[in-house]
């Protein structure tokens, strides 16, 4: 996969829409949390796994995590409802703040949306290419390399940026800001043996 195009320069979000951050371990300060809806699900896996001797279900904390077709049905209710009441209904997904990401697809060429959880960082919002674990890299993260222009929702705020995998220097910090944070990615993280991308989106200075 070729690199992305390099970093435009640092942005300050308005205080009015984000919480700014001194420090890079600023986010320590935040206590982590793991989705109520996600919580549930391990629950009633491990109790699966129990009750038939390990036959069925999953007691891994990574496998607690909706895919293939429950996750693109989650994925369509989420971006229609976040789009109908710009924001006020899943922005926030159990806990953790939502935007919505629009990708250009690398072979289509048509917008593809997703809802992904966002962690504010120094440089930018970062979302994470975890894909609950799963061997290969998400859809939209392919989709960036192809065309590294977004258009990015927060509420019922949309901007243009510029995305661009966090660099070497960049991801141990973030990374460790976002688990710190939300302890779900570091599970998904154990269940795959490809280094999960952070991405960065930077807004854009036009447009």
């Amino acid at each position: 996969m070729s690199a992305f195009p390099s970093p435009t320069p640092k942005i300050v979000w308005p205080a009015t829409q984000y919480s700014r951050r001194d420090d890079a371990d600023a986010s320590l300060k935040v206590p982590p949390h793991r989705p109520l809806v996600l919580r549930f699900y391990a629950w009633v896996l491990r109790t699966i796994h129990r009750t038939t001797g390990g036959r069925l279900g999953s007691v891994v904390p990574g496998a607690a995590a909706p895919r293939g077709r429950l996750l693109a049905l989650i994925t369509v209710i989420h971006r229609h409802v976040y789009r109908w009441t710009g924001g006020l209904v899943g922005r926030n997904a159990g806990g953790l703040a939502t935007l919505l990401l629009t990708t250009t697809g690398r072979r289509t060429g048509k917008a593809r949306t997703v809802p992904l959880p966002y962690f504010e960082l120094p440089e930018g919002l970062a979302v994470v290419a975890s894909f609950a674990g799963s061997a290969k890299n998400p859809a939209w993260f392919d989709n960036l390399a192809a065309h590294p222009e977004v258009e990015v929702q927060v509420g019922g705020e949309r901007f243009r940026a510029l995305a661009s995998p966090a660099t070497p220097d960049e991801r141990p910090a973030a990374w460790s800001s976002i688990v710190a944070r939300a302890p779900m990615y570091a599970d998904y993280q154990a269940m795959t043996a490809r280094e999960i991308p952070v991405v960065i989106l930077r807004r854009s200075s036009v447009g």
